[in-house]
């Protein structure tokens, strides 16, 4: 991307769904309490940090428009995949149908067992039931891409949750088109040679960052 730390736009994650809006000419909404940050400024690159949630890298192929965000269990309860393309929309005037999406490496539903209170909180968000199906496996998903942690296994009261599904499944209900959303389905817990993660090594485990910017012409 080449473009210096002093250009990188972060805040505080917050395991929320409100947003930042970094418009040209303003002053930098540097730390703000946020996770997810709009821009259609080509001088600042909005950045978020994982170690194992979704990051979400969002262009508007029509205004240049761009936009970050971060979403863990919470994040995507909260909905905040249609939350990022409504706040373009209100924003700066994106069209859903114009949004590309980049869905980056986070825990799959190979590694990410939760609980019944993280399913009953996607319930009480109003989800239907055929989403919470496609969302939540009953066994770890076999994958010679994405090996599981050793040791899972069905358990009762436990799932594992597909984040790259629930994400793609919000984008293309907000109106993105199926063919411009794109994920990378890989595993951060499954690949330690390769990426950060907290279920995997606790609070050890370091971050990746993820990043955008408008392009200037």
């Amino acid at each position: 991307m080449d473009v210096g730390s002093d250009h990188l736009l972060r805040v505080h994650q917050v395991h929320g769904a409100s947003v930042v809006v970094q418009r040209t000419g303003q002053a930098r909404a540097e730390h703000a309490e946020a996770d997810v940050i709009l821009s259609d400024d080509p001088s600042v690159v909005p950045s978020i940090q994982t170690a194992d949630c979704v990051p979400l890298l969002i262009a508007d192929s029509r205004t240049g428009s761009v936009a970050a965000a971060h979403a863990g269990w919470r994040g995507v309860s909260l909905r905040v995949p249609a939350v990022t393309v409504r706040a373009l929309a209100e924003a700066f005037g994106s069209r859903p149908s114009d949004l590309v999406v980049a869905i980056g490496p986070a825990i799959g539903s190979c590694c990410y067992e939760v609980g019944t209170d993280v399913r009953s909180q996607f319930e009480a968000a109003g989800f239907p039931a055929p989403d919470l199906s496609r969302w939540f496996h009953s066994e770890p998903d076999q994958s010679p891409t994405n090996p599981p942690l050793n040791g899972l296994r069905n358990r009762t009261g436990h799932w594992f949750l597909d984040f790259w599904t629930a994400a793609r499944d919000q984008l293309i209900e907000a109106g993105v088109p199926a063919g411009q959303v794109f994920a990378a389905e890989l595993c951060t817990a499954s690949h330690p040679d390769a990426f950060c993660s907290y279920r995997r090594d606790g609070s050890r485990s370091g971050c990746l960052a993820a990043a955008i910017r408008k392009f200037k012409a």
